[in-house]
């Protein structure tokens, strides 16, 4: 008699199955990681090593600013300020009231509108809107504290560059609404006659913003940028501005800062992506599946980022090579091209990567309104000392763009207007307020 063929039960055979090819799965992960993890974290070093090569080193950037608090100017105009109705803090306990809130909402549009007397080539001597004179009226006294503390100080915010992504910056947008209600007063004071109050206004924002220009991060260049714009265009407009305007136009040099923040950028996705992990908020404790996940999310992460990096890196490399003075359409084109080199793989680059080229092309164009604005202030310098604009100044006709020029002109009755020949900006490159690339005004009051 045949023995009987043993037959192994299907639930075994089901559980060898299971056993043999979570085995598989198992050894080919491991093996994935044992490859990837090195190459990846090599990736991770040869982008790092790019960065300290072209001496902008990223590792120990952190290092370099070190952990603030706000400071006590600070707190001081985050109290005032809520007072006209609306906040300088990002997050916090600054809450407007809501009469207070009310009553700035309504001004806010006649503000805009007023401070757009400034794309003259001639600003007119005008009085703000009906509703925004009392809106200055009424807070006559806490404007004047703001730009009397201001004048005494610059504010610095409080500041954790080592958080990366998750560090603290001052409410953007607020500082911004308080630059421009202090040149709606700059420009108020300069149609009433008071000059000494509109250069105190003038420097006062200065003061606000530089502030912000010393912060590393990119959105806070962009902010101090816009309100210096204004400020720049203001100050041209007033009288006897204090030699101090001249040596903060000289040293000042947003091209440098721009550099620094692109810089912090990439800084900021080295340090905040390394423990990158996958369905965890940010502050809590990882789930199971992220401790699973968690050596793949950081193998994708390092090439994510190490892309990421060497973006960055060769997109500054090609803006610092190309020629300030070249036309948009160059830029543009560089840019566009960097945007091709992103991988489809690489979801990080393609929401983290800010527009560089729009960056860059503010830059050129406030560099114009920087020398506008010097110029100016010589010419007004020899007008005081002589009584009289100067009927020629040698090497005005020069510019930071060895293709471009100044125009000088002394008119019979006596106004002058000086123009720079290189095309302005079309509205897509300089959005929002628009200073013009020229400069008027009449003779001085008391010519004969």
């Amino acid at each position: 008699m045949m023995a009987q063929e043993h037959v192994v039960p299907m639930w075994k055979r089901i559980f060898r199955g299971a056993v043999w090819t979570g085995g598989t799965i198992f050894a080919a992960m491991a093996l994935v990681l044992l490859i990837l993890l090195p190459v990846s974290a090599d990736k991770e070093r040869a982008a790092e090593k790019r960065w300290a090569d072209a001496g902008l080193p990223i590792s120990d950037f952190a290092k370099k600013y070190p952990v603030q608090e706000d400071s006590h100017e600070a707190l001081a105009l985050e109290a005032e300020a809520l007072q006209l109705g609306f906040s300088l803090r990002s997050t916090g306990s600054n809450i407007v009231s809501r009469e207070n809130a009310n009553a700035w909402n309504s001004i806010r549009e006649a503000l805009n509108d007023y401070l757009r007397i400034l794309e003259s080539p001639e600003p007119p001597l005008a009085w703000p809107p009906e509703a925004l004179a009392r809106f200055l009226s009424s807070n006559g006294a806490t404007i004047s504290d703001l730009r009397e503390r201001l004048n005494r100080a610059t504010p610095l915010w409080k500041m954790d560059v080592g958080k990366g992504y998750a560090f603290p910056i001052p409410n953007l947008l607020g500082q911004f609404d308080l630059a421009k209600l202090l040149s709606a007063d700059c420009l108020a004071a300069r149609a009433g006659g008071d000059n000494d109050r509109a250069l105190k206004d003038a420097d006062a924002i200065w003061r606000l913003s530089d502030g912000l220009v010393q912060r590393p991060e990119l959105i806070s260049q962009l902010i101090a940028i816009a309100i210096r714009k204004t400020d720049l265009a203001e100050l041209r407009t007033l009288q006897d501005a204090p030699s101090v305007w001249s040596d903060r136009l000289t040293s000042w040099n947003p091209r440098k800062n721009l550099e620094t923040s692109y810089q912090h950028e990439a800084s900021m996705m080295n340090d905040s992506f390394k423990a990158l992990r996958l369905g965890t908020p940010y502050g809590q404790c990882p789930s199971w599946k992220d401790r699973v996940m968690a050596p793949f999310s950081l193998i994708y992460a390092r090439f994510c980022v190490a892309g990421v990096e060497n973006i960055f890196l060769d997109s500054l490399r090609h803006m610092q090579e190309t020629d300030i003075c070249s036309r948009d359409e160059v830029f543009q084109r560089i840019g566009e091209l960097d945007e091709k080199e992103i991988p489809r793989w690489n979801v990080i680059a393609k929401v983290g990567v800010p527009n560089l080229t729009d960056a860059w092309l503010r830059v050129k164009y406030l560099r114009i309104q920087i020398e506008l604005t010097q110029k100016v202030l010589e010419l007004k310098a020899t007008r005081s000392a002589n009584g009289a604009w100067p009927v020629q100044v040698p090497g005005i006709e020069k510019s930071f763009c060895p293709q471009e020029h100044w125009t000088y002109t002394v008119m019979p009755d006596g106004t002058m207007s000086i123009a720079y020949s290189g095309t302005p900006p079309g509205e897509k490159v300089v959005k929002g307020f628009r200073p013009p690339q020229e400069y008027e005004e009449g003779p001085p009051a008391n010519a004969k």
